[in-house]
């Protein structure tokens, strides 16, 4: 701490002056990074920096200054200069260092889907399981989990995880991924790599289907493992196969439906999925928590399931359904295929895979009552208010869950009406990701403006039906929106 105090000193003292001493920020950089990266140190380290590499003329030294600069940002949690540090630093690079333009990259792509606070997806009580995920984990204390934003440091660790698809080094990447969670059990199907499991081919069925709740590889001498935070895992158990067809076969075919229908492409990278098979009880919470430290150094956040954009992996707790899994390899796939794609898109597009009737028709599940009680009480989010949300709006507001609901039923209603292949394929074509051209675009796609596209949206929405399952979830989700 008291290293800490002056570093700031120190900083604040040259902020105070009219020139910036650009040798002096290089030594306090320095100093900086045997610190604790303190986020209001980063901040100020980061605009004086910023302000020798604008008077830098172009070349290795400012581009190696950039990079830095962009892994301040990020300690300062400034994703919106750390976005501009990417841009900067992939112009910079060229064809000259591939190092670092695929670094600078893969933080651009990460940033596009991550969010530093760990948002619960929603309270939902419908289990079919005899246990209630909401009591299960209300009654876990989330504030000795360990969710601390990461830092510069901890997004290229996390980066060299990465494992370009195909790849004749798996081997020693699976080995680095089974050691997280102490398991000799993976399976390889395509571009997946599951971990924690292995199929073995059952003759019952299961209802696994309902939701309950709700690169390449460069060496930069940087180790694949996060600092552990607790003790060792311990042995992950063996995974218990929930069905005949197998969960390898569960992603496998949910890629190519994604392909096949929307014209996503294969992976660049091999996305790793954690499997975790603890039992759905308070116990299995904690248990499932410890799992996600020794993955990612980080707690579950109350999540039963989460896709990490940095390494580009999935990890879910099994025995809670798995509506999430499918929701979280989307994400995993489609930010690989478009990695500019808005913030709506990417949740919307998700969730729409969250719970189907079967194949990939999507089913009405509990979000759609957040729509509902929203028209009842004027509080609905328009089209145009759901893409030109901000990123703090969309992940980190008290409207969260009502900007995911919407996105979820606008993107099904777009697809009901067979713009959606044509609107992700135009946007991800054209790399579009500002809200003025994403409405042109979906004007263009449908024929409608947005205020009569809007109008259509809702009469769409009276035929839609939440099932009975989920009709218990409707007076809190009534309070949590006229709080609004």
């Amino acid at each position: 701490m008291k290293y800490s105090l002056i570093i700031i000193l120190l900083i604040f003292v040259q902020s105070l002056s009219a020139q910036i001493d650009c040798e002096t920020v290089r030594a306090q950089h320095e100093a900086y990074k045997s610190s604790d990266k303190n986020p209001a140190i980063a901040k100020q380290l980061a605009s004086n920096m910023a302000t020798c590499v604008n008077s830098m003329g172009a070349g290795e030294t400012k581009l190696t200054w950039t990079y830095a600069l962009l892994k301040l940002y990020v300690d300062a949690n400034d994703i919106s200069g750390a976005y501009q540090a990417c841009d900067n630093c992939i112009q910079l690079s060229g064809n000259n260092y591939p190092q670092y333009s695929t670094y600078c990259a893969a933080y651009k792509q990460s940033l596009n889907g991550y969010s530093s606070s760990a948002n619960r997806i929603g309270r939902v009580r419908y289990s079919g399981k005899g246990a209630y995920l909401d009591e299960i984990i209300n009654a876990a204390d989330l504030s000795k989990e360990s969710n601390a934003p990461y830092t510069g440091d901890d997004f290229e660790i996390l980066i060299n995880r990465r494992l370009p698809y195909p790849s004749n080094d798996l081997s020693r990447y699976v080995q680095s991924y089974t050691s997280f969670i102490n398991t000799d059990q993976y399976m390889v199907e395509g571009p997946f790599i599951l971990v924690g499991y292995k199929y073995e081919k059952r003759t019952y069925q299961y209802d696994g289907g309902q939701q309950v709740i709700q690169q390449r590889q460069v060496e930069m001498q940087r180790p694949m493992q996060m600092e552990q935070t607790k003790d060792p895992m311990p042995s992950q158990r063996n995974s218990t196969e929930p069905n005949s067809f197998g969960y390898h076969n569960q992603l496998k075919d949910l890629l190519a439906h994604l392909k096949s229908t929307y014209g996503v492409s294969d992976p660049d990278y091999y996305i790793p999925v954690y499997f975790s098979f603890a039992d759905m009880d308070a116990g299995g919470y904690e248990e499932f928590s410890e799992f996600a430290v020794a993955i990612h150094g980080r707690g579950a956040g109350g999540r039963v399931a989460y896709f990490n954009p940095i390494d580009l992996s999935v990890v879910c707790w099994i025995e809670t359904g798995t509506g999430t899994l499918s929701h979280e390899t989307v994400h995993s796939v489609i930010l690989q295929d478009y990695p500019d794609i808005p913030g709506w898109l990417n949740e919307g597009f998700a969730a729409m895979f969250e719970e189907s009737d079967g194949g990939y028709e999507p089913a009405d599940n509990y979000r759609l009552i957040y729509v509902n009680e929203a028209k009842k009480y004027n509080k609905s989010i328009s089209i145009e208010g759901l893409i030109t949300a901000t990123r703090d709006q969309f992940d980190a507001s008290k409207e969260t869950m009502l900007y995911a609901a919407t996105a979820r039923y606008f993107v099904m209603f777009l697809r009901d009406k067979k713009w959606l292949p044509s609107i992700y394929g135009n946007l991800k074509y054209y790399e579009v990701s500002d809200p003025t051209n994403v409405g042109k675009t979906i004007v263009q796609v449908t024929g409608y403006n947005l205020t009569d596209l809007n109008r259509l949206f809702n009469a769409w929405l009276t035929d839609q039906n939440v099932p009975y399952k989920w009709s218990s979830l409707q007076p809190d989700v009534e309070q949590y929106i006229r709080q609004l």
